[in-house]
């Protein structure tokens, strides 16, 4: 039906960016009215609270908002249509933080901050590098510095959309498939052999049991299944590799107390870990929560297990556990790092013991 109508190409993708664009860029809209709205709500002190000025939520959305929207909206849509899965999309966006997170621990570097200012494709070290010596009336009152650094900064990421959209048009087709990096197989030809003996088989008797202890056993093998299913996604294995880097990355700033180094001791790593799998653990909760709820359905074989004689709460508690061994073994990845990380540093008395009891409250 998509073929019938004459739409270009450019046409078509203009129009599913645009209104993707539309939408994000309303809903930011509305934390704008969120700020005036607080301003009236009972016990806000009207004495510690400035004038309201339309400019300085506008500028904000025109000049910082809209073309980070546009940045990361253009990487990501150009993501989730070649690849033609919506998960990758949702990876890069998690890697974001991420990126934020690392260039935040350069800019700490005060011989990085112009550069790093420079190259930010969120802008908002462009920002700090020029407002780091306003006085705070200068920051209360005075607009955001549309020039020097920030300017550039600005002209050089809205170069950066522009060509990378402009790839994407130039480069999207109707009929491509999506993008792999695994090598198609070959069909091989069958010979069927109709001319064999007939054999008897004699089956062996089967006995059903619909106990409570093997619908356990059931929903502890299903979740075997599901288990492997996502050890073996790449939306895990990608959030694992990331996580490992940032548990590393993080464990080397962690032993620096006012330049001095110390020792990677174990309560500090059990820090390192909670502040990085937290936020991690959470999100790899949540998405790999939806995908297995639908995974029977994405799957077109829905159907074939509801006529199944089996409970619906042997297949939820089959995710559930799938679920809980996946919460291990992050658990045993992120220990595993900081261990790592400590006998790289030369440090060797480990806590084992300190570890379980601390991450699994054994």
């Amino acid at each position: 039906v998509l073929f019938s109508y004459p739409l270009t190409k450019g046409s078509y993708i203009l129009a599913k960016f645009s209104s993707a664009v539309i939408i994000t860029v309303l809903i930011v809209g509305t934390t704008f009215l969120g700020f005036i709205a607080g301003q009236y709500l009972p016990g806000v002190r009207e004495d510690l609270l400035g004038p309201n000025r339309l400019w300085a939520y506008m500028q904000v959305l025109l000049i910082l908002v809209i073309p980070n929207i546009l940045l990361f909206g253009a990487i990501v849509f150009g993501l989730v249509t070649f690849t033609r899965n919506i998960y990758v999309g949702f990876v890069f966006v998690l890697l974001l933080f991420v990126f934020q997170i690392v260039l935040q621990v350069f800019a700490a570097d005060t011989d990085n901050l112009k550069h790093i200012a420079l190259l930010d494709p969120f802008g908002d070290s462009a920002i700090g590098y020029l407002t780091q010596y306003w006085t705070i009336v200068e920051k209360n009152t005075a607009n955001l510095p549309f020039q020097g650094v920030f300017l550039y900064n600005r002209l050089l990421w809205l170069t950066v959309t522009i060509l990378l959209f402009s790839f994407i048009i130039y480069t999207f087709s109707f009929s491509q498939s999506a993008f792999s990096f695994k090598k198609s197989d070959r069909g091989s030809r069958l010979l069927k052999n109709n001319f064999g003996s007939l054999i008897r088989i004699k089956l062996s008797e089967v006995k059903y049991s619909y106990t409570f202890l093997s619908r356990l056993r059931l929903a502890w093998n299903l979740s075997q299944f599901d288990f492997k299913f996502i050890i073996r996604n790449w939306t895990f294995i990608i959030i694992m590799g990331v996580s490992v880097i940032l548990i590393l990355a993080a464990s080397s700033f962690t032993g620096e107390i006012y330049g001095t180094e110390t020792y990677p001791v174990t309560w500090k790593m059990l820090n390192v870990i909670e502040n990085v799998y937290s936020f991690f653990t959470l999100i790899l909760i949540f998405l790999f929560t939806g995908i297995l709820l639908n995974r029977a359905q994405s799957n077109r074989v829905n159907l074939l297990i509801d006529v199944t004689a089996t409970p619906n709460w042997v297949l939820f508690f089959s995710k559930y556990i799938a679920l809980l061994k996946m919460i291990i073994l992050i658990s045993l990845i992120g220990i595993v790092s900081a261990i790592g990380y400590q006998v790289y540093s030369g440090y060797y008395n480990i806590e084992l013991g300190l570890y379980i009891e601390k991450i699994f409250g054994l």
